[in-house]
């Protein structure tokens, strides 16, 4: 019994490629933060606040231009952030969340993350959430206004 748990365990986690999954800081419920901000409103002494995921997969598309472009993915259950560089295999991560899923797309106030992403790109993106009869939520979005200091745990030095 303990050989067939172990085998489906190690099938379970080969489903993802564990090299680009990592470990992602928590906050104090145990979510996964996206960012960590010191903000100052109205002269006032700073205040700390902490934006989590509050699902079990969202993602971060960063695409300020075509040569800087990262993308994340977030498995609040595991604890987990995949991040590469590669459009190619952010899709095929992406290919791998199950079926019938509601994902958040992670925005901020302003220019968004991925303002400089091209048509036919977001059209891949959006034919594959599609095709896996998934909902990609653009719900969750965080005003930096006034902050002084910010501090994105996962995202990969450019």
């Amino acid at each position: 019994m303990k050989t067939l748990v172990s085998v489906i365990l190690i099938l379970i986690s080969s489903n993802f490629n564990s090299q680009d999954w990592k470990p992602g800081k928590t906050d104090s419920d145990g979510n996964l933060i996206i960012v960590e901000m010191k903000k100052e409103i109205d002269n006032k002494r700073p205040i700390e606040e902490i934006i989590s995921v509050d699902m079990k997969w969202s993602v971060v598309i960063e695409y300020p231009s075509e040569d800087k472009q990262s993308y994340y993915i977030f498995n609040n259950e595991t604890k987990q952030i995949f991040s590469t560089k590669s459009f190619e295999e952010f899709l095929n991560e992406l290919q791998k969340i199950p079926d019938n899923t509601t994902i958040r797309k992670i925005g901020k106030c302003t220019a968004p993350f991925d303002y400089e992403m091209p048509p036919e790109k977001r059209g891949q993106i959006s034919e594959l959430i599609k095709k896996k009869n998934c909902i990609l939520e653009d719900k969750l979005m965080f005003c930096y206004c006034g902050a002084v200091k910010m501090n994105y745990p996962f995202i990969i030095k450019q």
